[in-house]
C-alpha cells in the first residue's frame, strides 16, 4: 500500500499511525440476496474487488456452499420469522436480487409470482424497520415493465404497460419500495434492468438457449436448433456491466429513484442468432417450435441509460459480440465435459 505525504517527510511512527487508522476504518457492508443466482455472483465479485464487504443470502433451493463472503446464510425469504433473524444493523445497503424471474413460467403460475416477489421484498423491509436499521435498498425490477408500443428508447418517466405476471409483480415491488420509503424514510434505488446476458445465464432465456444448442451441435453431421419467435428486438446488456451498475447504485451518493440499466440499442432474435452462428462457425437447420412462441410479447424493448450515466457516469462497456462469444465458449466448455 502506498502513502503520499505533502510538506514533510514521513516518520515510522506517522506511517504506523496511518496503517492503524486504515485498519480501523470500517469497510462498506452490503447484503446481497439471490447471491447464488445468475446475477448474484457477478455483483458479489464486483463489490468484493472494490473493497466492499459482502454478506450473501441464498434461498433454500439454491444454497451451494460459498466461502467468499464476510457471511453467508441460507434463508427462506418467504418466511418473515426467518428473515427477521438477518442482522441488518451493520448493513449499509441491501441489493435485493432474489425472486421468481421467468416471463414464460409466470403465465403458468401468476399468483405465485405476484405473491412471492412481493412477500420476499416486504419481509426484508419489515425486518430492517423492526431492527431500526436504515440500509439503502437496491431493488431489481425490469425493463420489461415499459410500454413497448413506441420506437423511442424508454426513459424512467416513460409509460409502463406490463404484459406478463412477472412484469406486473415488478411494478408491485416498485410501488412497495416507494411506499416504505415515504413511510419509514428508507433510501432506495430501483433498477429497471433490461436483458442481462453473460456466461452462466439460464437456458430458458433466448441467448442462453441458442448458445447451448449451438455448442451441443457443433460436432453433429447435421446441426440443428429449435427456436420460437425471433422477430422481437431486445436491449441486451452484459451482466458484468450490470454488476458495476448495482455497485454504483448501492452507494448513498446516488439519489433515490428509478434507474434504467441497459445498452441503449436493440437486436432482434434473428440478429442474435446470426452472430452466434458466426461465432460457432456452423450452419444449423433452424426449426420453429410453436410452443416456444409467447402469446403476448413486446416487439421492441430498448432503454436509455442517460439518467444513471448522469448520476454515476455508468455506461455499458462490453460489446455484444464479446458477450455472445463468452456465452458460447462457456456453453461449449460445459458441453465438452458433460
Amino acid at each position: 500500500m502506498a502513502y503520499a505525504f505533502v510538506g514533510s517527510n514521513p516518520t515510522p511512527c506517522t506511517i504506523d499511525f496511518f496503517i492503524l487508522l486504515y485498519n480501523y476504518i470500517p469497510m462498506p457492508s452490503v447484503l446481497v440476496t439471490g447471491v447464488n443466482g445468475f446475477v448474484g455472483p457477478y455483483v458479489s465479485r464486483e463489490l468484493d474487488k472494490n473493497g466492499i464487504e459482502v454478506h450473501g443470502i441464498a434461498g433454500p433451493h439454491n444454497c451451494h456452499t460459498n466461502t467468499d463472503f464476510a457471511s453467508y446464510q441460507v434463508v427462506d425469504l418467504l418466511e418473515p420469522d426467518a428473515v427477521s433473524e438477518i442482522d441488518m444493523t451493520r448493513i449499509d445497503s441491501v441489493i435485493h436480487l432474489a425472486g421468481m424471474v421467468s416471463v414464460t413460467d409466470s403465465f403458468r403460475n401468476p399468483d405465485a409470482y405476484k405473491s412471492a416477489n412481493h412477500l420476499m421484498q416486504a419481509n426484508l423491509l419489515n425486518a430492517a424497520n423492526k431492527q431500526d436499521a436504515s440500509p439503502r435498498f437496491v431493488i431489481a425490477s425490469s425493463g420489461g415493465v415499459y410500454d413497448g408500443s413506441t420506437s423511442r428508447p424508454s426513459e424512467e418517466t416513460s409509460d409502463v404497460n406490463p404484459l406478463s405476471p412477472y412484469t406486473s409483480s415488478k411494478i408491485d415491488q416498485e410501488t412497495t419500495m416507494q411506499e416504505y420509503a415515504r413511510k419509514y424514510g428508507f433510501s432506495y434505488a430501483i433498477v429497471r434492468g433490461f436483458n442481462h446476458i453473460g456466461p452462466g445465464m439460464r437456458q430458458d432465456f433466448l441467448v442462453g438457449s441458442l448458445a447451448r444448442q449451438l455448442a451441443r451441435s457443433i460436432n453433429d453431421d447435421a446441426p440443428s436448433l429449435t427456436v420460437g419467435n425471433l422477430n422481437p428486438s431486445r436491449d441486451y446488456v452484459d451482466v458484468r456491466d450490470v454488476a458495476i451498475a448495482y455497485r454504483l447504485l448501492s452507494g448513498v451518493e446516488a439519489p433515490d429513484g428509478i434507474y434504467n440499466v441497459c445498452s441503449g440499442r436493440s437486436l432482434s432474435g434473428k440478429e442474435v442468432l446470426s452472430k452466434l452462428i458466426d461465432i460457432a462457425c456452423i450452419q444449423p437447420i433452424v426449426k420453429i417450435d410453436p410452443d416456444l412462441i409467447r402469446s403476448a410479447d413486446t416487439e421492441l424493448s430498448v432503454g436509455s441509460f442517460k439518467k444513471i450515466n448522469a448520476v454515476t457516469a455508468w455506461s455499458p462497456s462490453i460489446p455484444i459480440e464479446v458477450t455472445l462469444r463468452d456465452v458460447f465458449e462457456y456453453e461449449k466448455s460445459k458441453a465438452a465435459t458433460s
